[in-house]
């Protein structure tokens, strides 16, 4: 985020091996500080201080340079660059000296570049939890079909369950329903991320004839296309339960102190004729199966808004990314119930990959971007900055900023929740950001993954709502 970390840094000293004093450009709220600025911070050790593998701890110069001197920039990136270099050499990572330096309960034994992981217990580990299990095997899988097959098979301790092998549904998307009942030797247990899901509009495309950005700006056009999102239904038939309705950018789910009351009810319940009344008072004609146009040009009430001439239709591209069941259902029920009235739109599927490489990145000018609509499947999860702040989403140029969203307004209330600890600085930035809709559809957030354990092993659940394992904790039962 422009001006923020590391811009606001303006000087860092080394006090002792055990503590260092930031100096920072104004006061910031101290939570804020804590979650998400010093959060992104990763110590390395002095041994990765080289530029060769024959170097000795400290050789690069990085680790001793005075901070922002031009003579520590040049080392630091040069450090920087011969570990990139060494990172990208998968098949080596478990013989290369610089990777067996770890400080966790785990050291690697072996890697290759398709994914197989074998890690055993790192006997010189001092901390709080050593582990237990002889051994950590991460065995990858290229088709879900395959993984089904492994944990049918009963070949794996730990696995995933597809959604689509789901054969029942629950009413708590925190809680197991009925399992597989081809998976007796398993007991399953729903991860939920502390993340939100959201599809994304460009918010400067030069689609639809140049009119797709003036559109997408409109906030009645975003309350429409919202109201025409069955969130409850497509929960409940599609995902059988398992997902947790998005209301804005704080999440529900998992339980947290951040999410406003206000937050935990939706602002845009699914409403059709509501949605279709709105389109009519702003200078819409409705045509419900068929193509909306406008008929009322201008910036007025009652007109569709500025830079959106007599005639335009609501006509536009909905890229999303395929692999996940539910969110291809998803995406085609919106797709169907936006046409429902008049708002004509042709789905794009896509991988997963080509979608969220198309569609994740701001638009850089108006004059180049026909993009439209787009859905990666997943949204925003809150890590390494856990604080649900949103400078990263929706401060103006953000670099996550995806939908090209900018409003003085949602700045400054940005800013208040980045430089105050009040929790009524972040009640009201989420709050005002799920009203506005910023740039975004609110979807339902799908469970991580329903995790399905060994019976006899013990220690996995609860699941980190950050998406990290920790099998130090695990163990086997008779």
């Amino acid at each position: 985020v422009p001006g923020l970390f590391p811009d606001n840094v303006t000087n860092v000293v080394v006090n002792s091996p055990t503590q260092l004093t930031f100096t920072f450009n104004r006061s910031y709220s101290s939570s804020w500080m804590t979650y998400n600025e010093f959060s992104q911070i990763t110590p390395f050790p002095e041994a990765w201080d080289v530029t060769a593998l024959t170097g000795s701890p400290g050789s690069g110069g990085c680790y001793s340079g005075a901070y922002g001197a031009a003579t520590t920039v040049t080392a630091c990136t040069a450090v920087y660059t011969f570990l990139t270099s060494e990172a990208g050499n998968i098949s080596g990572y478990a013989t290369n000296p610089l990777w067996s330096i770890v400080d966790g309960p785990f050291k690697l034994q072996s890697m290759d570049s398709s994914g197989d992981v074998t890690m055993v217990p790192n006997t010189k580990y001092s901390g709080p939890q050593k582990a237990t299990i002889s051994k950590l095997e991460e065995v990858p899988f290229t088709t879900d079909d395959a993984e089904f097959d492994a944990l049918v098979g009963g070949t794996v301790d730990v696995g995933y369950l597809p959604q689509q092998d789901l054969t029942a549904s629950t009413t708590n998307a925190s809680v197991a329903g009925p399992n597989n009942p081809r998976l007796t030797n398993y007991y399953m247990t729903p991860w939920i991320l502390f993340s939100y899901n959201y599809a994304v509009y460009k918010l400067i495309s030069n689609g639809d004839s140049g009119a797709a950005g003036h559109i997408f700006s409109q906030l009645y056009f975003r309350q429409a296309m919202q109201e025409l999102v069955d969130q409850p239904l497509y929960i409940s038939k599609l995902a059988k339960g398992y997902a947790v309705p998005t209301y804005g950018p704080v999440p529900i789910l998992p339980s947290n102190p951040y999410v406003d009351p206000t937050e935990k009810t939706n602002p845009y319940p699914y409403d059709p004729s509501k949605a279709e009344a709105t389109l009519r008072a702003n200078g819409w004609k409705v045509v419900p199966g068929g193509t909306d146009t406008c008929v009322k040009s201008g910036s007025g009430a009652g007109e569709c808004g500025a830079g959106i001439p007599s005639g335009t239709p609501l006509n536009f591209s909905f890229g999303y990314a395929t692999g996940v069941t539910p969110v291809t259902e998803m995406a085609d029920a919106e797709v169907a119930s936006w046409d429902s009235a008049g708002i004509h739109v042709t789905a794009v599927p896509a991988t997963f990959d080509t979608t969220v490489s198309t569609y994740s990145p701001p638009c850089t000018s108006s004059s180049t971007c026909s993009l439209e609509m787009g859905w990666w499947g997943g949204g925003w999860e809150y890590s390494p900055d856990s604080e649900p702040t949103g400078e990263l989403l929706y401060s103006t140029g953000a670099e996550a900023n995806s939908q090209n969203y900018s409003s003085a307004t949602m700045d400054s209330l940005i800013a208040t929740t980045d430089y105050s600890s009040s929790s009524s600085a972040l009640s009201a930035y989420e709050n005002y950001a799920a009203k506005q809709i910023p740039g975004v559809i609110w979807e339902p957030n799908l469970d991580y993954a329903l995790t399905e354990v060994v019976k006899n092993l013990r220690g996995l659940a609860p699941q980190n709502p950050f998406a990290n394992l920790f099998p130090e904790y695990w163990y086997y039962v008779k």
